[in-house]
């Protein structure tokens, strides 16, 4: 671990715990917006890359292209839920704290996924290698490679195939 791990959890423990005061209705609302602004940074990112001249034709997107465009489609789809969400006011009413944290941890994931990965792209040397703060820290690691992830699923799928969570 490194101190960056804390840097990165700050502000993740606080869109979650902001999420979790919310109405689900709310944090369903900014989840779809935040996955729609990663899905769209990463489609439009060479496109807007191109056409404000930052990259040649050939080459994918500039790390900071990728950045900006997220953060700015993140800010209108957090805005766009705010509005609708005022217009519905959807509540599972008991459940809202609960819902809040699933969703506000969807959120933190997506957005630090999309946030770190051309981050280290930009911290990257010419040779390959990173920062010794970004190579020891455990939560970039983890939202650029999803190392749990795929650890929980490679164990889900040897229980199916008769198995036992016990390897």
């Amino acid at each position: 671990m490194s101190w960056f791990d804390l840097v990165l959890a700050m502000p993740f423990v606080g869109i979650v715990w902001y999420e979790s005061k919310q109405e689900a209705g709310r944090a369903l609302l900014d989840s779809v917006a935040t996955l729609g602004a990663a899905h769209f940074s990463i489609a439009l990112a060479p496109l807007v890359g191109q056409a404000t001249g930052l990259v040649e034709a050939p080459y994918p997107a500039s790390p900071w292209v990728h950045i900006v465009l997220f953060s700015l489609l993140w800010a209108l789809g957090l805005i766009g839920s705010r509005w609708v969400h005022q217009q519905t006011r959807w509540s599972v009413d008991a459940l809202d704290p609960l819902v809040g944290v699933v969703l506000g941890m969807v959120m933190v994931v997506t957005a630090g996924h999309a946030i770190i990965q051309p981050m280290l792209s930009l911290a990257e040397t010419p040779q390959g290698e990173l920062p010794t703060f970004l190579a020891r820290s455990v939560v970039a690691d983890e939202l650029c490679n999803f190392r749990s992830y795929a650890y929980l699923l490679d164990l889900l799928e040897s229980y199916q195939r008769g198995g036992s969570f016990a390897q």
